[in-house]
């Protein structure tokens, strides 16, 4: 015979634990999709428009002009925002508590390194007036280690071997930029760089499909 709270729709202790691994899977469904997207797009992002740095500057192979390469590139970063933007509000929907803090605090994070780096390399190339050559390795070395820094932090809360291991591999390809020079160090942090991305992207696609 059924119980008291049988009979009025509770749920046993086995259906809850069923509804619960349910819900769990429904989540990391909706968030992985997500990480896969945005390294995804900043993946191709990275490797395209350094690659095409690479191709414009002096000293390298010069097959397009340098307006063009910056253009393309500043309008893909610009879009490549935009669509980060859009995905983070997306995937927050429908989460609260902590873990909506959670999530706003590592977005920041990131947001906030760039800007300080931004300030650093300004009062590097303002204040002390260091050569050119500096001057355009600190600007393409610094985002890569911020990178590199940031994805091995994500990797260790989440227990992550293969998301840490990029990690690594994005702050070996920033050291290795510094010392192949200018403008060789462009196309370390495009393949390189973009390649972890990307490649980290495929893992989350294939945590997403395994889900």
């Amino acid at each position: 015979m059924r119980g008291p709270a049988e009979d009025e729709g509770t749920l046993s202790p086995a259906e809850s634990l069923a509804l619960i691994s349910s819900e769990r899977a429904k989540v990391d469904r909706s968030l992985s999709p997500s990480q896969a997207l945005l390294f995804g797009v900043w993946g191709a992002t990275w490797l395209t428009g350094w690659t095409l740095m690479f191709l414009a500057t002096p000293g390298g192979p010069e097959l397009l002009p340098l307006w063009l390469a910056g253009a393309v590139f500043a309008a893909v970063v610009v879009g490549s925002i935009v669509l980060s933007i859009v995905v983070g509000v997306r995937a927050s929907r429908g989460i609260a508590g902590q873990s909506r803090l959670s999530g706003a605090l590592h977005g920041w994070t990131w947001t906030l390194g760039f800007w300080a780096l931004t300030a650093i390399n300004v009062g590097f190339t303002v204040k002390l007036g260091v050569s050119i050559e500096v001057t355009a390795l600190l600007w393409t070395t610094g985002p890569l280690l911020i990178m590199g820094l940031l994805t091995m932090l994500g990797a260790a809360q989440r227990r992550s071997i293969p998301e840490y291991g990029a990690g690594v591999w994005l702050l070996l390809a920033a050291s290795a930029s510094v010392y192949v020079g200018v403008p060789a160090n462009l196309l370390v942090l495009g393949l390189a760089g973009g390649g972890a991305l990307l490649g980290l992207a495929v893992h989350f696609a294939r945590q997403a499909r395994s889900a």
